[in-house]
């Protein structure tokens, strides 16, 4: 019998300056790497049977889905909660640097720089409130932290 990895074992992080460390976000439900390859068509010709094709650009999504920690909750410092990711995503909209993300556990921990998207938070009723975050990942997912944390 195959053994598989647990979804639950693979977080999304977000890497915040002041404290020097990634946070997990929030409490997630979800969490997603996306990547995909454009491919070009050429023009076809009398000397190919099949039209000939050519990879394009490569681009990546990373996403996650979150339960809203509450305030007084003894773990609010310690994640990504909603207000963190509000408060990365203003300090990267005005100096203009990309964010850092990790995904560990499972197989492979992966690592990137982003943009972050969008940002949105539900709050059901009845029912816990959620958010989404999206980001727009920059060159390669990457198999090695590119910050060295002293």
């Amino acid at each position: 019998m195959s053994k598989i990895v647990k979804g639950e074992d693979v977080v999304l992080k977000l890497y915040d300056s002041t404290a020097s460390a990634y946070l997990p976000v929030g409490c997630l439900t979800t969490n997603s790497i996306s990547e995909s390859q454009d491919i070009t068509e050429g023009e076809p010709n009398k000397c190919d049977s099949s039209t000939p094709k050519s990879q394009g650009a490569y681009s990546y999504e990373i996403s996650g889905d979150a339960q809203l920690v509450a305030l007084d909750d003894p773990d609010y410092s310690a994640k990504a909660h909603y207000e963190k990711l509000r408060e990365l995503w203003k300090a990267s909209r005005v100096s203009g640097d990309p964010i850092n993300w990790a995904q560990e556990g499972g197989n492979a921990d992966y690592y990137g720089t982003g943009f972050i998207t969008a940002l949105d938070v539900e709050y059901p009723t009845p029912g816990g409130a959620t958010f989404t975050i999206s980001i727009s990942g920059i060159g390669e997912i990457l198999d090695t932290d590119p910050i060295v944390v002293v």
